[in-house]
């Protein structure tokens, strides 16, 4: 999970700003580029084998759905409050968490 604690964080933190500062309109290759190169850099420092591969899937996975739970459900939830449910099944859906 990504809520690591605050020294860690703080170790990134120069990373994160200069991301912001000069890719901060990045085309998604770009991101995707990022992302790998961490990856690749994660076996490269810790050696390939089956389970630092797994380790680099199993992050890459958490990440995409914690950032789904985190960041995409919550924006489709407002433009579904904002526009309207697809159909009724969407509309009873709602009255389960309401």
């Amino acid at each position: 999970m990504p809520y690591v604690n605050q020294d860690i964080r703080a170790l990134h933190k120069d990373t994160i700003a200069h991301f912001k500062a000069f890719h901060g309109h990045c085309a998604p290759g770009e991101l995707n580029y990022l992302l790998t190169a961490l990856c690749h850099a994660y076996i490269e420092t810790h050696g390939l084998n089956y389970g630092k591969i797994n380790d680099v899937i199993g992050v890459l996975e958490c990440a995409k759905q914690e950032f789904y739970r985190m960041v995409a459900a919550k924006y489709e939830d407002k433009k579904r409050d904002e526009n309207g449910a697809v159909s009724d099944l969407d509309e009873r859906s709602l009255e389960n968490v309401r």
